[in-house]
């Protein structure tokens, strides 16, 4: 059970704010809006988790969630979610209780949750690093493929890198982003939460069969 985020999961998330340009440390002078904002994210993960059909999607969406909540707490400042609430299946949880409750029903193994959750965490959060723009170019490219899609962006240099960021202020993918769900996969399987001689079709017939 996660009860605080550990101190190497506060730091890596840090990286990724300092990396993609995102404020931290803004304590009380938080908004209402602002608030609203990294809500809104964290329950975006809740209903795909509350979509996907495999566990692999499942872990994705939850280690998503964590990682907005630890994005909520370093712009904060503020190291607890009381304020915050998500909806899941029609009732309003604080996000971490939820985060912990899901956590449990994707991986039935309480010996071996913490060892799970940190790996996938840092496949997550390798992944939400390739996110950045190597180049201008690359943004511009990136950009106009939004633009086609009909999501406005922006693009602000970080350093030697190029965040995307959608008009809301969500960090979008770049070319240069790769998938978390092959280490996912890995990782799952490497614990048997999937079982090797599966492929991630059939583990999600068996999944949904075990639900």
């Amino acid at each position: 059970m996660i009860t605080t985020p550990p101190i190497d999961h506060l730091e890596a998330v840090r990286n990724f704010r300092i990396a993609a340009g995102l404020p931290l440390n803004q304590g009380y002078a938080l908004s209402h809006h602002q608030v609203r904002f990294h809500e809104k994210l964290i329950q975006e993960e809740i209903d795909e988790y509350l979509e996907a059909k495999d566990p692999v999607s499942r872990m994705d969406a939850i280690i998503d969630a964590y990682y907005f909540l630890i994005g909520y707490y370093l712009h904060s400042g503020i190291y607890h979610d009381m304020g915050l609430k998500v909806i899941y299946k029609h009732h309003a949880h604080s996000p971490l209780y939820l985060i912990n409750k899901l956590l449990s029903e994707v991986v039935n193994d309480a010996l071996n949750e913490g060892l799970i959750f940190d790996q996938c965490f840092f496949a997550v959060h390798n992944s939400n690093m390739s996110k950045l723009a190597n180049t201008n170019i690359e943004a511009l490219e990136v950009q106009e493929k939004y633009l086609w899609e009909g999501i406005r962006t922006f693009i602000k240099p970080v350093g030697d890198k190029f965040a995307i960021m959608r008009e809301d202020g969500k960090l979008l993918k770049s070319n240069s982003f790769f998938e978390p769900e092959p280490e996912l996969e890995r990782i799952l399987k490497a614990y048997g939460v999937i079982r090797e001689n599966l492929t991630l079709e059939a583990a999600k017939i068996a999944d949904d069969e075990q639900g």
